[in-house]
């Protein structure tokens, strides 16, 4: 699981509650896992869960090939309606050499974290990091960076 780092600033708990397929109070699934299996990868605002026990199908990754104009759309659970997941159409406005994009589109409060997905193949590439009037920004996620944060 990836999601942005600064939605994870200094848990006070030990467990994390992971609710999979979420929607107005039901879920598919109930993950529970310490808060120090959670990585932050240097220099981005991703937090990358290591060490999980329960295996799970991994995130269809898309290679950090982006180009601007590449139509994408975004799902999470932002304002005002924070109980149902909602999917946002946007395009790739600029990619930088920093692993830093910025979305066409902006994005309501609560949408950080959520993953950024190419709407061609449903391929993952970021996950959302801040929102402003005249865009979103997300945090590229790198497979090969990945790996090595959790080794």
């Amino acid at each position: 699981m990836v999601t942005a780092a600064h939605c994870l600033p200094g848990i006070k708990t030990h467990t994390v509650h992971i609710l999979l397929a979420y929607d107005r109070g039901t879920f598919s699934r109930h993950i529970k896992t310490s808060s120090q299996r959670f990585r932050l990868v240097k220099d981005k605002d991703l937090a990358v869960l290591c060490d999980d026990t329960e295996k799970q199908a991994g995130l269809s990754l898309l290679e950090p090939k982006l180009k601007p104009g590449q139509a994408v759309f975004v799902r999470g659970y932002g304002v005002p309606k924070v109980h149902l997941q909602h999917a946002y159409n946007c395009s790739v406005k600029a990619v930088s050499d920093q692993g830093i994009g910025m979305l066409d589109c902006p994005l309501p409060p609560g949408m950080s974290g959520a993953p950024v997905i190419r709407a061609k193949d449903g391929k993952v590439f970021g996950v959302v990091s801040a929102s402003g009037r005249n865009g979103s920004l997300f945090s590229i996620i790198d497979a090969e960076i990945l790996g090595k944060v959790c080794s």
